[in-house]
């Protein structure tokens, strides 16, 4: 499975504000402001994490984590917190999320820890200042598309194995081009 891009990361954030907004609105028409929200919020983040999982070159514990990131969704969602501590939440479950799945060191993690923050401020911001759910929606997720540039990301299928097996392959070939030239 190739890489996630940047380009893909920003059509799939398009997708998830506008997702977010109808959510929202639809919502809305039969729950309060602040549920609504909440729902909206966490349905975003549930499609966002249902991509990170499904675009991961990793296929070893996927439903494990989908079941642990659904029942702290849902267990987040019913505590009902502060409408920017429940977004704050999302965006650490999600960087937990891209950190199993599409980084391999501690400057990746970190650095996409801080986009999260980055992603969270920028995202309440756009909210305050417009009261747009899709702005800030558009706005966190846009955000969130930049851990595609990280450096440090994960190479689809380089695996630990798959460097042994390349050292195998190499020392294998240097001793038939001794054995021949001997």
């Amino acid at each position: 499975m190739s890489r996630v891009g940047f380009a893909e990361s920003v059509g799939v954030a398009a997708l998830l504000a506008a997702g977010t907004a109808a959510a929202y609105v639809m919502s809305r028409l039969l729950l309060p402001a602040g549920t609504a929200f909440a729902l909206a919020v966490t349905l975003a983040a549930a499609a966002c994490a249902c991509w990170l999982i499904m675009r991961s070159a990793t296929s070893t514990g996927r439903v494990v984590v989908a079941l642990a990131w659904g029942i702290a969704a849902l267990t987040l969602w019913a505590a009902a917190p502060h409408p920017a501590l429940l977004v704050a939440t999302h965006a650490l479950l999600l960087w937990l999320l891209r950190v199993l799945f599409h980084h391999h060191g501690v400057l990746a993690g970190v650095l996409d820890l801080a986009l999260s923050g980055v992603a969270v401020a920028a995202s309440c911001a756009a909210f305050r200042h417009t009261g747009s759910v899709l702005l800030a929606a558009w706005c966190f997720f846009l955000v969130q598309a930049s851990f595609a540039c990280l450096p440090g990301r994960a190479a689809p299928g380089r695996r630990s194995g798959d460097n042994l097996a390349r050292a195998r392959a190499t020392a294998a070939a240097a001793l038939a081009r001794l054995e021949r030239g001997a």
